[in-house]
């Protein structure tokens, strides 16, 4: 007889079925902590070909060369709250892609509006959770 039957019939039916429960229950908790402890699942990536990059005061943004479906065609990042390194790292990207034609890859979170604390307008521009060169 298979190892595996054996066992199943020596555990038995009620003891299986609390097990089964137990382990759905610690799967459903993992799940949850991991969605909790990863906000930028909930981001989206817009591939953006940049035919504008300009440094202000309070922000450093991207516009688009086409606005997604929803109408954001800027995406910004803060220069007074964020981290200086950060935000050069971002215009760096920036700007290798505008000088050399190259698309980047945005996320961002079609719902938040907090980029209008530093000059983001809230019908076309959203801040960026991360930005990349694309392959």
């Amino acid at each position: 007889m298979d190892p595996l039957i054996q066992l199943l019939t020596r555990i038995g039916p009620r003891t299986l079925q609390l097990l089964s429960h137990r382990f759905l229950t610690l799967a459903s908790v993992i799940l949850l902590a991991w969605a909790t402890i990863t906000p930028s699942l909930a981001g989206e990536f817009y591939d953006c070909r940049p035919t504008d990059v300009t440094v202000w005061v309070d922000h450093v943004h991207v516009k688009c060369d086409k606005a997604t479906s929803s109408g954001i065609a800027f995406f910004a990042v803060p220069t007074a709250s964020a981290d200086p390194a950060h935000v050069a790292r971002v215009l760096s990207v920036m700007l290798v892609a505008r000088a050399t034609g190259m698309k980047v890859e945005v996320e961002y979170d079609p719902s938040d509006t907090s980029g209008t604390d530093f000059g983001c307008l809230a019908h076309d521009c959203r801040p960026i959770l991360s930005i990349g060169l694309p392959r």
